[in-house]
């Protein structure tokens, strides 16, 4: 496989799980350009060298199930009576020395490339987040200070409005017709 396939091929297939960005064994053994099965005796034989999570690890019966349903290109692991293995950056680097062939070495250096790039493109992710949720805040706390300056206008509003009204019910100066009438009643 070409150099600039294996890269592109490979961006896709990095996934992030527990935190990890991974590779499955079957995508894994593809790009290796080795059948799954030796993949995992390889790695079965030099269990050494993968001491920790930190090389790889094996999916639980959930992660399986949540890899087949967002990932189509895995469908088939369905089918698999085994869960399938994820290998870290470091598991990819040691893949190639369990191998130990040249095709093996060559996509390991594509593969090491790959994984940079994608923690790159993750970290300026990260920080876009951040941003966004630096903004939400500030767009809050000016939403915050235009809700209290209305709540001022309005209430302004309110106060002018009542003595507008005030205003409005002093008593006119002047002869008024019932009021005549009411007085004539109170003097008899």
């Amino acid at each position: 496989m070409e150099d600039s396939l294996i890269k592109k091929e490979a961006e896709s297939k990095i996934l992030y799980i527990r935190d990890k960005e991974v590779m499955v064994d079957v995508d894994l053994a593809e790009l290796y350009n080795v059948s799954t099965g030796e993949l995992n005796r390889r790695v079965k034989k030099n269990e050494s060298r993968f001491p920790s999570e930190v090389y790889m690890f094996e999916l639980t019966n959930e992660e399986k199930k949540d890899l087949i349903s967002n990932y189509r290109h895995l469908e088939k692991l369905k089918f698999s009576p085994h869960n399938p293995k994820v290998f870290t950056e470091y598991g990819v680097i040691m893949m190639s020395t369990v191998l130990d062939s040249e095709i093996a070495i060559q996509v390991c250096h594509i593969l090491v490339d790959t994984f940079i790039k994608f923690r790159r493109s993750q970290k300026t992710i990260d920080e876009l987040r951040v941003e966004v949720a630096q903004l939400k805040m500030d767009l809050q706390d000016q939403y915050q200070q235009f809700a209290m300056h209305f709540q001022v206008i309005f209430r302004e509003l309110k106060d002018l409005k009542q003595q507008n009204e005030d205003k409005n019910t002093i008593n006119p100066i002047g002869f008024l017709p019932n009021s005549l009438k009411e007085s004539e009643d109170q003097n008899i």
